[in-house]
């Protein structure tokens, strides 16, 4: 009888760390989306913590407590807030093939948020990844538990690299093609590489960067930018190159100021740099403006 209940009792005990382990791994897999408040806006009964959403793999718990203004996502969050899109025409439930109005700025692999911000459904939003992108259609690895139509917007997450820089994707060849050998997050493009290298995974010589990220303006102004380059390089602000800051064929080792009237916001901003031989040196500084915010 002893051993029957010794049996039972291991048996028992095995189950309970069985079920153990797979709440672990069920919560390492869980990943939480901070939405931006004022996308959540109109889904105020909703309540402050949405449901989470099954991504096949991980699930999504997104946050946002309905009110306008800005939110600040806890760290290891993404942040949905960086890109957006009109939806065009009805999508229905199941449905994984999205049309919307622009698809530069998505990517394979992007995590994004479609959501309804009025009519019937307003308040409705799925979480889903980027499954392909095609000349004016997104579509998504999982089907839309929603359905959607009227004022209907997605939005991508930001990057691996929201709050610690800049995404830089480095190649070994000074004119950006092929994949990129080293992809890191950089706090800030201040580099003075000299005849040394980015990394060990990169020739002193004949290499090229594509930095990615953010510009927030606080209000409408005149910012002035300078860069200093030695060899050449590119800036683009919104997806369109700075002609002032287009110097990929300059002379070495020079410095660049430019001013640039950008209206109060987000604005999206790439870097592409290029060093063939010689010293090596991007050192971009953060923008400056005599205007004052409004009190």
């Amino acid at each position: 009888m002893v051993k029957r209940y010794r049996f039972y009792i291991t048996l028992l005990w095995g189950f309970c760390l069985v079920v153990i382990a797979a709440l672990a791994v069920s919560t390492a897999m869980a990943r939480t989306i901070g939405v931006h408040t004022s996308i959540l806006q109109t889904a105020r009964s909703r309540g402050a913590v949405q449901p989470s959403l099954d991504l096949g793999t991980t699930l999504a718990r997104p946050q946002g407590d309905g009110r306008d203004g800005p939110f600040t996502a806890p760290p290891g969050t993404s942040q949905i807030n960086v890109v957006r899109t009109s939806v065009f025409g009805t999508v229905a439930g199941g449905q994984s093939t999205i049309r919307v109005g622009r698809v530069d700025g998505f990517q394979v692999g992007d995590m994004v948020l479609i959501h309804q911000s009025q009519g019937t459904g307003a308040g409705n939003y799925d979480v889903g990844v980027i499954l392909s992108v095609g000349p004016d259609t997104l579509v998504l690895e999982k089907p839309l538990q929603n359905a959607y139509e009227g004022a209907t917007y997605l939005y991508r997450a930001n990057g691996e690299c929201e709050g610690r820089g800049m995404r830089g994707e480095y190649f070994n060849n000074v004119n950006l093609t092929g994949s990129s050998v080293l992809t890191r997050c950089d706090a800030q493009i201040r580099f003075g590489w000299e005849a040394g290298s980015p990394d060990g995974s990169l020739p002193a010589d004949n290499f090229s960067v594509r930095w990615t990220g953010e510009l927030y303006t606080p209000i409408s102004s005149t910012y002035e930018f300078t860069v200093a380059a030695d060899d050449g390089f590119r800036f683009y602000i919104d997806d369109m190159v700075v002609p002032a800051f287009d110097r990929w064929t300059p002379p070495a080792d020079a410095t660049y100021v430019f001013s640039l009237s950008l209206s109060a916001g987000t604005h999206s901003v790439k870097v592409e740099y290029y060093e063939e031989t010689g010293n090596a040196k991007l050192q971009l500084q953060s923008p400056t403006t005599s205007a004052r915010p409004q009190t």
